[in-house]
């Protein structure tokens, strides 16, 4: 194997997980370790690009989060700030507590979303196990949905100890 890889936003694997939301797993795809990086497409136009969250929910590991608009163009709300963005439009939000979303206003939209924990190395989010599942539990695949989300906890302490007593960890997007 070489030192790198090329892919297109278009070959990266399509799950869809709620809201009208997308997830193509560049940090997966690539089995990237340093920093969280994801991208998003959507079900159509009017629908979420970005989900509502915020960064300090459970499964939220207090993420600085960059979006940039690679294609089509969005509609952000940041604390309750309407931004357009069209190709281009670099999004950063510093604090984790600010609410955000993106609704895709074209066909094609892609978001990218960059972020990590400021001060502190990278790891991957315990969301990733839950939304890898998603198409095993769409394809009535139970057996391999469970074998992936049993295996999250043992990378993810954090879903261990809470998974008794909260409901599965919503997603940070990066």
């Amino acid at each position: 194997m070489s030192g790198w890889e090329v892919s297109s936003f278009d070959s990266l694997d399509a799950i869809s997980v709620g809201d009208g939301v997308v997830w193509r797993p560049v940090r997966r795809q690539f089995d990237i370790h340093a920093f969280g990086i994801n991208a998003y497409t959507s079900e159509g136009v009017g629908q979420h690009i970005v989900e509502e969250h915020d960064e300090l929910g459970s499964g939220a590991a207090g993420h600085e989060e960059l979006y940039i608009v690679v294609r089509g163009r969005a509609i952000f709300t940041v604390d309750g700030e309407t931004i357009d963005a069209p190709a281009g439009t670099i999004v950063f939000v510093r604090d984790p507590a600010l609410k955000r979303v993106a609704i895709a206003e074209e066909d094609g939209t892609i978001v990218l979303a960059v972020g990590g924990e400021p001060g502190q190395a990278y790891q991957v989010s315990p969301w990733e196990t839950n939304f890898g599942a998603i198409p095993a539990l769409h394809e009535g695949r139970y057996a391999d949905a469970i074998a992936m989300l049993e295996a999250g906890p043992t990378k993810h302490p954090v879903m261990r100890r809470s998974s008794t007593t909260s409901p599965a960890p919503s997603r940070s997007t990066d």
